[in-house]
């Protein structure tokens, strides 16, 4: 037997934290569009359209995601059983993938940001002299709770936080336009990415029916929200 090797085997630590869909994750060369630097319009943008809102949403409407029992034990922060009135064991347990967040709160402030250029409103009659500056009722009142400021300013924080620590290194290069006649920052370069198609194949196969409310059941995973980050170190 190779003690060595039985040492280094038992002493080995996860270099990510887990989730259950790590195992399908696989890297792909994807060349961003800009249409500032006319690089590409996307069909994403745009004032907000029956077209374009049914595209942001097939982005993100497969979810949550239903896991086992056996899945949710190795999550770092515990997460509720779907079905509570089951036994623990056979119950599913239910998540949301942070990418599937980070576009339902990109395309919520897709559509408040285009609300405000909507045709109907001018420099005297907009929802800023309609409602005397209450924004959050002008949404509400139109039916679009969902994108209140306070929520907005929600997405707006996930967002940077997962930007950060993401810490998308790829290089902006500075490249001569003969269009302006100067070097100005491309943003339109070759990127490593992760295969979002299969992430979205995995969480389709996985969606989870879930009640709109369930009391405390059982939860399963490794800490609480409110644990500190020690909680999970000593998988590292």
């Amino acid at each position: 037997m190779n003690i060595g090797l039985l040492l280094k085997v038992s002493s080995w630590k996860p270099t990510r934290l887990y989730s259950p869909a790590n195992s399908i994750l696989n890297d792909k060369i994807v060349t961003f569009g800009s249409s500032v630097e006319g690089t590409g319009y996307s069909e994403y943008q745009g004032a907000p359209d029956e077209k374009n809102n049914k595209l942001w949403r097939a982005l993100y409407n497969n979810s949550p995601t239903a896991i086992t029992a056996s899945e949710a034990r190795l999550l770092p922060n515990k997460t509720a059983s779907a079905t509570p009135w089951l036994d623990p064991e056979i119950s599913e347990y239910v998540l949301l993938l942070n990418v599937f967040h980070n576009l339902h709160c990109l395309d919520r402030l897709r559509q408040t940001i285009w609300y405000f250029h909507e045709p109907q409103f001018n420099i005297t009659s907009n929802p800023y002299t309609m409602y005397n500056g209450n924004i959050t009722a002008a949404l509400r009142d139109r039916g679009a709770s969902f994108m209140d400021i306070v929520h907005a300013d929600h997405c707006i924080e996930m967002l940077r936080q997962s930007a950060m620590c993401e810490s998308d290194v790829t290089p902006i290069v500075y490249q001569y336009s003969e269009k302006t006649g100067k070097s100005t920052g491309r943003t339109g370069v070759i990127h490593q990415c992760r295969d979002f198609g299969k992430v979205q194949e995995w969480a389709k196969e996985r969606v989870a029916t879930v009640p709109d409310v369930w009391g405390k059941g059982v939860e399963l995973g490794l800490c609480a929200i409110d644990d500190p980050e020690t909680c999970v170190q000593a998988e590292f």
